[in-house]
């Protein structure tokens, strides 16, 4: 989790999230949930994984060999579906297939106080032409 939150926080700093901090911006739900000091609720990267109820690997088309890990911002909506995904890294190739994947996840709902809401989270996506590599990303860790 620390690990995953200085990739972050590194790839923020040198520029790789530069590129698609415009669709950061205009990534937002109009029912996101607020912590108590009216911030959104943002998911640590373990959190978001445990919530997988159904995960697609990012999938390569086999005529293209390369592999690589794209980490995602996404706003998970109130149902658990992936309203908008933001890549933090990755080969512009490699990143488009993770984002294409991860729109097709379900995570379980965040409830807070007893109402549903939208939460950010971080994930990361494995992308591969080989299934068994990306099968990672959808594991429970």
């Amino acid at each position: 989790e620390m690990f995953v939150a200085w990739l972050v926080l590194v790839a923020a700093l040198s520029g790789y999230a530069e590129q698609d901090s415009s669709k950061q911006d205009d990534c937002t739900h109009p029912q996101i949930l607020l912590d108590a000091s009216g911030k959104a609720i943002r998911l640590s990267s373990k959190e978001a994984q445990k919530r997988i109820i159904h995960c697609e690997p990012a999938k390569l088309p086999g005529t293209m060999d390369a592999k690589g890990v794209v980490l995602l911002i996404v706003l998970i909506d109130p149902e658990g579906k992936v309203h908008c995904a933001t890549a933090l890294n990755g080969h512009p190739l490699v990143r488009k297939f993770a984002m294409d994947a991860v729109t097709k996840w379900r995570f379980k709902p965040v409830e807070r106080s007893g109402k549903r809401g939208a939460v950010y989270g971080v994930v990361s996506v494995r992308v591969s032409w080989d299934p068994h590599y990306g099968k990672d990303s959808c594991s429970k860790k």
